[in-house]
């Protein structure tokens, strides 16, 4: 027994001054806990063979992080979390998406790149500038990509609708709720296109390589991938979504033609989203074009009596209604 006992304390002795060697192996089991806290979340059973490749790691650290795990009751035998486990989940989870939220909103970063910052982020972040940035952001219930951040307490909010791969009414519309950004290269496919959450689509129909929507006047064609991504409702007022249909960007208002702002595209936050408004491109304001640039880029729109000049990267983040001749704006 005496043998026993001391060649576990080998054991551990070799297996924490492993982690002191190797700080990241505490990353590594933090990841473990967030792809098992998903897992569990989708009724998913995690495949080891599978986790190594999932997490970015090599099956000699995957073994030694899941021991590790064990050892401190944050996971059973079975790979399942205990409520220990599962509390630690929801903290990394809630630290990822107020990060992302603290990018979004005070930062210049590309949506596409407020992940991977999340990622390093997530696992350095102490309590103390936990509270700090749910505090500056006025305690946010959702981040940019309309995934439910968990309380302080360790309450997550039920995530509403339905994903856009499942069975839709065709010819339909749909309202987004959520965009999943990963993988990496189809979420950035659907910024391109100028989906954010809260962006109205029209369905128009099936086909082999995928779903066909109208957006903002185009027709674009939706991968499997890419509509696996989204989550989606379709309980939709029929006004609003009469509304929603007429809206284009600014960049694309032709000359001689007022428009109404009806807002700026939820994934551009930060500096040049308080500029714009700060400008006068709120909701509510009547713009039109001014002059264009013998090039057409830059063009100068004139908005509450004020000449401002917009490159075309800019003007697309801005969402107008364009107004009949004969048509009240109001």
């Amino acid at each position: 027994m005496n043998r026993q006992s001391t060649g576990s304390r080998k054991k551990r002795s070799f297996f924490f001054s492993l982690f002191d060697k190797r700080p990241y192996l505490k990353e590594v089991s933090e990841d473990i806990l967030k792809l098992l806290f998903h897992h569990e979340e989708e009724g998913r059973r995690p495949r080891l063979t599978r986790m190594a490749s999932e997490i970015g790691c090599s099956q000699k650290i995957l073994a030694a992080a899941i021991e590790h795990l064990r050892n401190y009751a944050d996971i059973d035998s079975n790979l399942v979390l205990t409520q220990k486990g599962r509390q630690r989940a929801l903290v990394l989870i809630r630290r990822h998406r107020l990060y992302e939220t603290y990018l979004a909103e005070h930062s210049s970063f590309a949506p596409q790149e407020w992940h991977s910052k999340a990622e390093r982020v997530e696992h350095a972040m102490d309590e103390a500038e936990e509270e700090r940035i749910s505090r500056l952001l006025g305690n946010p219930r959702f981040d940019p990509h309309g995934d439910p951040i968990p309380t302080k307490d360790g309450h997550m909010p039920i995530a509403k609708g339905q994903s856009l791969a499942g069975k839709m009414q065709i010819p339909g519309y749909a309202r987004i709720l959520h965009m999943e950004d990963e993988p990496e290269d189809a979420f950035l496919k659907l910024v391109k296109i100028g989906l954010y959450p809260g962006a109205i689509l029209q369905l128009l129909e099936e086909t082999q390589d995928g779903l066909q929507i109208l957006f903002e006047g185009k027709k674009y064609l939706l991968s499997p991938v890419m509509r696996s991504q989204i989550t989606v409702s379709t309980s939709l007022d029929v006004s609003i979504i009469s509304e929603e249909l007429d809206c284009i960007r600014l960049h694309q208002l032709p000359s001689g033609t007022r428009a109404l702002v009806v807002g700026i595209s939820d994934l551009y936050r930060g500096a040049g989203r308080r500029r714009l408004l700060d400008l006068g491109f709120v909701p509510g304001s009547i713009v039109s074009i001014d002059l264009r640039s013998p090039l057409g880029n830059p063009t100068a729109y004139l908005v509450r009596g004020s000449t401002i000049a917009l490159r075309h990267d800019q003007a697309a983040h801005i969402r107008v209604r364009p107004i009949s001749a004969n048509k009240n704006p109001l």
